[in-house]
């Protein structure tokens, strides 16, 4: 203690205090400490732990703590406790925080979207906007421009919300927007959005990423036919073109 006062002592006089007045202070500043407590006795009963049985516990317990050990009772081990603890695994619909892909029923065409929150959560919103007519919504676009009268009327019907794949997934919401634009760049390259029912490319992206838009995909392609392939569904997305070879004359 007196080697931190002697140290706060000589800053305060390199700062330019009157010397006397510091000495002053500290000749009558008295430290606040506490009386440290003693600390208090462990308990040094024994004690242990066994499981309850009906009828016997009781007794084994009495007989327990006149010989001075307390005795805890624990849930016994069982297969009906074993199984009855298990969580069931989550729906496809429940995951979160992911990148993830919807298919047009009618042709095939696909929207790419992220999503912090569980996707049966973020469907209900997309469906929503569906049936508002919301002009800004991908979906309800691809409804009123791309398909035909016979399907228009299908609605919210005609995209195959239980059919979602999941591209990736992502905690962290700029590097899951980020992968989001990478995937709708993999998919459509061109400046503006053609290939995919996306209004916009998402967040800006370097054009250096363009050199790996076939990889991402060829990886999204695979993710999806294995998901979709559990399903008992075929790919419904876009394909690569491929150009048609000139019949020789």
């Amino acid at each position: 203690m007196k080697a931190e006062l002697g140290f706060l002592r000589d800053i305060f006089i390199s700062n330019c205090y009157p010397v006397k007045k510091v000495d002053q202070v500290f000749e009558t500043y008295k430290p606040n400490i506490d009386e440290r407590k003693e600390p208090e006795e462990e308990d040094q009963s024994l004690s242990v732990s066994v499981p309850y049985v009906q009828g016997f516990s009781e007794k084994f317990q009495t007989i327990m703590k006149n010989e001075g050990i307390k005795v805890v009772f624990m849930k016994r081990r069982t297969l009906e406790n074993e199984l009855c603890n298990l969580k069931p695994p989550k729906g496809r619909m429940e995951r979160e925080n992911v990148v993830y892909m919807v298919d047009c029923k009618v042709c095939g065409k696909s929207y790419i979207g992220e999503t912090a929150q569980r996707f049966a959560d973020r469907s209900d919103q997309h469906q929503r906007c569906i049936n508002s007519k919301n002009r800004k919504n991908g979906f309800y676009m691809h409804i009123k421009k791309s398909l035909g009268r016979k399907h228009k009327n299908r609605g919210t019907a005609a995209m195959h919300w239980e059919g979602v794949t999941y591209l990736d997934s992502e905690i962290h919401w700029r590097r899951r927007k980020i992968k989001e634009s990478l995937y709708i760049n993999a998919y459509d390259a061109s400046a503006e959005v053609r290939g995919l029912m996306n209004l916009e490319k998402g967040i800006k992206v370097d054009a250096c990423w363009n050199e790996f838009n076939e990889a991402f995909r060829s990886e999204a392609e695979i993710v999806r036919s294995r998901q979709l392939k559990k399903l008992g569904l075929r790919t419904l997305g876009p394909r690569p073109r491929t150009r048609r070879r000139r019949s020789i004359k």
